[in-house]
């Protein structure tokens, strides 16, 4: 990512003192940058399969962008790659009566996951993060 690399340069010219105080700046420029991402979102949101969708703000938490389109391939190409290891295995997604994702996140890879299971399967994300 092009901020951290100029962080890195950036870091033996600042102060330390300095430091916390841009820390601050970015978490408000990130702020407003999602946003401006949120104002567009509601009509973003209706173009996709998904009913539901987590907020600008855990987008860019998770995925380190408040982009929707960015936010929801990953996801897809996360449950194509979960899909493809078990295939290799012989087994398939719908083999399984309940499935916990570790780590979910906000629950990009549950969304396609879930879109193509079956209905009497349970599903189950955990995270760090509330």
């Amino acid at each position: 990512m092009w901020i951290k690399a100029c962080v890195n340069r950036l870091k033996p010219y600042v102060p330390v003192w300095a430091i916390p105080w841009g820390v601050l700046l970015y978490r408000a420029v990130m702020h407003c940058a999602c946003y401006w991402h949120a104002l567009d979102d509601a009509a973003s949101i209706r173009k996709t399969k998904f009913k539901a969708l987590p907020s600008v703000w855990l987008r860019y938490r998770v995925g380190g962008k408040p982009d929707l389109d960015a936010f929801i391939e990953v996801g897809r190409l996360a449950s194509e790659d979960i899909r493809n290891i078990l295939e290799k295995h012989g087994r398939k997604l719908s083999s399984f009566r309940t499935v916990l994702d570790f780590g979910c996140g906000c629950g990009r890879t549950l969304l396609w996951m879930q879109a193509q299971a079956a209905d009497s399967q349970k599903w189950f994300g955990c995270d760090i993060d509330a």
